[in-house]
């Protein structure tokens, strides 16, 4: 395997290797952020055998190493099959343990969920749903949501919602998302790494929609994304409105407004599948209900030095024993090693 980076000169460069039609997670942009805000390091591994390509993030605490795998391999611009996704893996996986370069590879990215997973990890069926825009006009994009939410759509616009998009709306999003976030006891980024994110993505990579009823913002959306695919990262509510279907017009505005700019799908990045807690399957029929595929596939993680994560994982247990919400999503699913 080549191992590729933006930041770490020792390594193959990556600039100039990816352009619009990829995944946001292989850009220069985002790799530069996560780079300048907290010191991690995007390693981009390339296999020779599949002239694939697949991002993991780069993480060091103290003398421990660890990786998360941002996006499932893909060949020009498009996924592996399953068999070959596979094979991809465990010899990804195989090349970081025999190299050293991690000591545990960590519950994968939301959006880096796979087919499949490598031998000997733990995981869990997890999955996403995914709108392709580029195939609907404004009628067959409307007519594709469950009838409750285009119902939804009509009312928003009969009484008077208002949707306004620019990166420059970003305070009114942050008030709204950082509310949202603080009603369900969810850790909320600060402003400034925010703000930072959409400064270094830029209105190119980043954008921000607002619903409003009358001049109250009621409801906000901040998308990442390239000509490739847009990623649903950041929501927020607010506010006293009876416009009750505000924040599905937004979603439907803002597939109208990222399709003209030829972003061909939409991705609302991640959902549990077969859970049974009441709140997780809400989300679940909540992202349903706009008429988006299903992709089905896992979050995986493995431990690459088992001796040293052995004892980390014994200091942790003792350290959170009483903060069950410091599991994992796999954890939080209880399921097995393969």
């Amino acid at each position: 395997m080549i191992v590729y980076s933006y930041t770490n000169n020792k390594l193959t460069p990556a600039k100039g290797l990816f352009n619009e039609q990829w995944p946001l997670y292989f850009s220069e942009e985002l790799a530069m952020y996560h780079y300048k805000e907290s010191g991690e390091d995007t390693l981009i591994f390339y296999s020779t055998k599949f002239k694939a390509y697949m991002p993991v993030r780069f993480v060091k605490v103290k003398l421990l190493k660890f990786g998360q795998v941002l996006h499932a391999p893909m060949r020009e611009k498009k996924l592996l099959t399953k068999e070959e996704e596979l094979e991809f893996l465990n010899y990804f996986v195989n090349f970081c343990t025999e190299n050293k370069i991690f000591h545990h590879l960590i519950q994968s990215h939301p959006s880096g969920f796979t087919q499949t997973y490598p031998d000997h990890s733990s995981h869990c069926e997890f999955g996403s749903y995914i709108i392709d825009l580029s195939r609907l006009d404004n009628e067959s994009l409307l007519n594709s949501f469950d009838i409750k939410y285009k119902k939804a759509v009509i009312h928003s616009i009969k009484n008077g919602a208002i949707v306004k998009f620019g990166i420059d709306h970003i305070s009114e999003f942050y008030a709204l998302h950082q509310n949202s976030l603080k009603k369900t006891n969810i850790y909320c980024d600060s402003y400034s790494s925010i703000h930072s994110l959409v400064s270094h993505l830029g209105p190119d990579k980043c954008e921000i929609g607002v619903v409003y009823d009358g001049d109250e913002a009621i409801g906000a959306i901040l998308i990442q994304f390239t000509k490739h695919i847009a990623y649903v990262t950041h929501a927020g509510m607010g506010g006293d409105s009876k416009l009750h279907g505000a924040m599905k017009y937004l979603h439907f505005e803002m597939m109208k407004h990222l399709r003209d700019k030829n972003v061909k799908y939409y991705d609302f990045v991640g959902v549990r599948i077969n859970n049974k807690t009441e709140s997780l399957n809400g989300i679940f029929k909540f992202k349903k209900g706009f008429g988006g595929e299903l992709k089905p596939g896992y979050l995986w993680k493995i431990d690459l030095n088992k001796s040293i994560m052995k004892i980390y994982n014994k200091v942790n247990s003792f350290r959170f024993k009483n903060l069950p919400h410091m599991k994992d999503i796999i954890d939080q699913e209880n399921l097995i090693t393969r």
